[in-house]
């Protein structure tokens, strides 16, 4: 992952730090999101003197570039190393299994709102959240 994710970091015009690889080297291994603080513990547990300061502020740095996305669910934001391009996110409220979208039906809604209110450069992200069929079966 090292070299991958200092191409990453290159590609989005960010400096190739320790303190990044280290960060998108535990992003890269989690299975759902994971929050800064449970982030910072991981990488404690493995060894990391990393301080939870820098993890925060890393964090922050990443997904302000869109090298990862930030999500807000449960009171919380959550952090996820996803694949590139345009996505949305399903998470489960129970085991933050996330799936990544790709099929995005609400451009087309969007453009029209955005020309009808006389908005340029419009994005959008969107959450799905729920449980999936996993935490449902074992409820």
């Amino acid at each position: 992952m090292s070299e991958r994710a200092a191409e990453l970091l290159r590609a989005h015009g960010l400096r190739v730090t320790a303190q990044r690889l280290e960060v998108l080297e535990a992003l890269d291994g989690a299975a759902g999101d994971t929050s800064a603080q449970s982030l910072h513990e991981r990488l404690r547990d493995a060894g990391s003197t990393i301080g939870v300061a820098t993890v925060y502020r890393t964090l922050g740095s990443l997904a302000e570039s869109d090298v990862i996305d930030a999500m807000q669910h449960g009171g919380h934001v959550h952090y996820r190393l996803c694949a590139p391009g345009h996505h949305h996110h399903l998470t489960c409220v129970e085991c933050h299994a996330v799936l990544e979208l790709r099929d995005c039906d609400i451009d087309d809604w969007v453009d029209r709102q955005a020309k009808r209110h006389g908005f340029t450069g419009v994005t959008h992200t969107m959450e799905l959240s729920g449980t999936c069929s996993d935490c449902r079966v074992a409820s």
